[in-house]
């Protein structure tokens, strides 16, 4: 049975991936033009003490990385912070929480999953907190004026996972 699921999925051009039960959350919210549902996806990061959202950092010093595939991030690293942020169309990225190298090589992994697997075609963004607990993970994204959301606690690559099967909408697209 297991082997004509995994024959159906392929000709169908699904992905089948087992993810851990109770770890990853989705939901969706309305906002009243796609305009709005962009604005928001810049205003709910969890790291707003430290900086605007998704947004550069001010007075913190910066340098570029190379995080393979030939997508470059920028460091931002000094005494309170330290935090990858890098740009793939039009998703925005961040990695913050750990040490310089620990975001770094967290940035890694998302961009090396990312290489072959992709995000939905439009608006979104995807900050990864190293917390002590374990890599707490939003992926948000706008299809028309539908804000959509996935968290994990546990792994970056999981949220991207997540945001990388939502890629066919009700009305049939995968661009609004």
């Amino acid at each position: 049975m297991a082997q004509r699921w995994a024959t159906g999925c392929q000709v169908l051009g699904i992905t089948h991936e087992r993810i851990p039960v109770a770890t990853p959350n989705k939901s969706a919210s309305q906002f009243p033009s796609p305009d709005s549902a962009k604005a928001h996806l810049y205003q709910s990061n969890p790291s707003t003490s430290l900086a605007p959202p998704y947004q550069p950092p001010p007075n913190v010093p910066a340098s570029l990385v190379n995080l393979g595939y030939g997508i470059t991030g920028t460091l931002y690293n000094n005494a309170v912070l330290s935090m990858v942020m890098w740009h793939e169309g039009e998703w925005t990225f961040q990695v913050w929480d750990g040490t310089p190298t620990q975001d770094r090589q967290q940035a890694m992994k998302l961009v090396a999953y990312l290489h072959t697997h992709l995000l939905p075609e439009t608006y979104g963004v995807l900050g990864e907190n190293l917390a002590g607990d374990g890599n707490h993970t939003t992926a948000e994204w706008v299809y028309g004026t539908t804000e959509f959301s996935v968290f994990n606690y546990h792994s970056g690559v999981q949220a991207a996972a997540m945001a990388v099967s939502m890629r066919v909408y009700p009305s049939g697209k995968i661009k609004p």
